[in-house]
């Protein structure tokens, strides 16, 4: 190996591989995405993203669990909010490859001339 090039540690990026695995669904990059500026309850999250509370909250508790969201109790709801601000420019590098105009996005299909 050379030592010009910097490199992360293996045992690093199993670390990163794990919390990339546990984002890496539709539903909880959604739920990443509003809690990004929002704090909302696990119904809330449950009705915006139109998935069952319970589905919801086990959502959650993965994301929980590796710490880029907190869960607070208050009176009957429990409240979610990120608290990795790395989640932030995760969901921008989504927003901005994957929201863009077809034409921008390399993926779209090529539009025929006639």
């Amino acid at each position: 190996m050379h030592d010009a090039y910097a490199i992360t540690p293996l045992e690093h990026m199993e670390l990163a591989a794990g919390c990339l695995k546990v984002i890496a669904h539709p539903v909880r990059l959604q739920m990443i995405e509003v809690l990004l500026d929002h704090r909302l309850s696990v119904g809330e999250l449950a009705k915006l993203t139109n998935t069952p509370q319970n589905v919801a909250s086990e959502h959650l508790k993965r994301l929980k669990d590796h710490q880029l969201i907190s869960m607070e109790r208050d009176g009957r709801n429990v409240y979610c909010k990120v608290i990795e601000p790395g989640m932030r420019s995760i969901i921008q590098c989504i927003q901005a490859r994957y929201t863009s105009p077809p034409a921008l996005n390399p993926k779209a299909q090529p539009a025929h001339i006639a």
